[in-house]
């Protein structure tokens, strides 16, 4: 129960950073209209063993969100600080499994034997449109290839966002 209870909380901290980035996307457009847009990718990691190795080979590129040890589990949670020409889902996902090649053996091992690999693409709904990004196919044979999940993320813009104090929409 406990370890429920704490990977419950790295959960919502990891939900908090999200939100923390959907709230100032929300200040930014206040009483606008704005179409949904990919907001980042996550990495999730569970193992049974530390992550320092591949967090120091990878310091550069990333940003850690998450990183604690629970029990006798290791969780990390990442993303990659990129340009942004290179901010879109595919391409991002690239970029991580380019660097997997290139990563240590002792480090490819820790990612090879995780228990919990995901990789999360991060939305914000908008408050009008839609939005549309393609996954190639070799992107997803990379995917599962490795041993991922893939999980769609959709962080809601708040009810009011983009309307008026009438509920109309404001121009």
């Amino acid at each position: 129960m406990a370890l429920a209870m704490v990977i419950a909380t790295a959960r919502r901290n990891r939900l908090r950073v999200n939100q923390i980035k959907v709230e100032a996307i929300q200040v930014i457009f206040k009483g606008r209209h704005m179409k949904p847009h990919f907001i980042n990718v996550d990495f999730e990691l569970s193992s049974l063993k530390d992550f320092s190795s591949l967090i120091n080979e990878l310091a550069e590129k990333i940003e850690v969100l998450f990183n604690e040890k629970v029990e006798n589990h290791h969780h990390l949670n990442f993303e990659y600080s990129i340009s942004d020409s290179d901010a879109e889902p595919h391409k991002i996902i690239n970029i991580f499994f380019d660097d997997l090649e290139r990563l240590s053996n002792d480090s490819k091992k820790i990612i090879e034997e995780c228990n919990k690999k995901v990789i999360d693409i991060g939305y914000n709904s908008g408050t009008e449109g839609w939005q549309y990004n393609m996954l190639p196919s070799i992107v997803l044979k990379k995917i599962s290839d490795n041993g991922f999940q893939l999980n769609i993320s959709i962080y809601g813009i708040e009810p009011h966002a983009g309307k008026s104090d009438s509920g109309c929409e404001k121009d």
